[in-house]
């Protein structure tokens, strides 16, 4: 058999766009803030996911390795088709709205949070209300939607130090939603 070529992709390193981005990389290399403590405690860079021993463990919140497909598969679990598992009882219930404010990580930007995931917020925006999934490092998005039996999921190799969308990431969610 011949050398086949690897799945998981390397990131690409990206510099941080002006604005929010610059301001949460400023904040993550500033000693004394909550930012620095949180992104380097150990240092977490999207290369560090490259060694495929950093993607044994289970490590909390950082090193999901999945494909677009696969994670929008995960997410198919909790909308009504073929794939479902999940009761509409859970979904209310892991979508629950349990915290909402400023985030005091990402330099005061405004999150909502559930009991499991991440809830539609300007800073991440989704299909809108009833929307709950997760972004990630790089510019990562993916969520469900249950109400219009939506998921979707957005992954980049390159690793976008910004914690909003992106411009691309903005057309697509515009694209999706002017489709349904």
């Amino acid at each position: 058999m011949g050398a086949t070529e690897p799945l998981i992709r390397p990131h690409r390193k990206a510099a941080p766009r002006p604005g929010i981005g610059a301001f949460l990389a400023s904040a993550a290399a500033s000693r004394g803030t909550l930012t620095h403590a949180t992104f380097n405690n150990p240092v977490v860079t999207a290369d560090l996911f490259d060694d495929p021993v950093m993607r044994q463990p289970e490590i909390l919140a950082a090193n999901g390795v999945f494909d677009a497909r696969s994670l929008a598969r995960l997410y198919s679990s909790v909308v009504d088709g073929p794939l479902r598992t999940s009761s509409p009882t859970t979904v209310d219930r892991v979508r629950r709205r349990q915290a909402h404010g400023p985030d005091e990580v990402l330099v005061d930007q405004p999150t909502r949070f559930a009991t499991v995931f991440a809830l539609s917020s300007p800073r991440r925006p989704m299909l809108g209300r009833g929307s709950f999934g997760h972004d990630g490092l790089g510019g990562h998005l993916a969520f469900a939607h249950p109400e219009s039996g939506t998921t979707f999921s957005y992954l980049t190799n390159r690793a976008i130090p910004d914690p909003t969308p992106h411009t691309r990431l903005w057309r697509l969610l515009s694209a999706v939603a002017a489709a349904l």
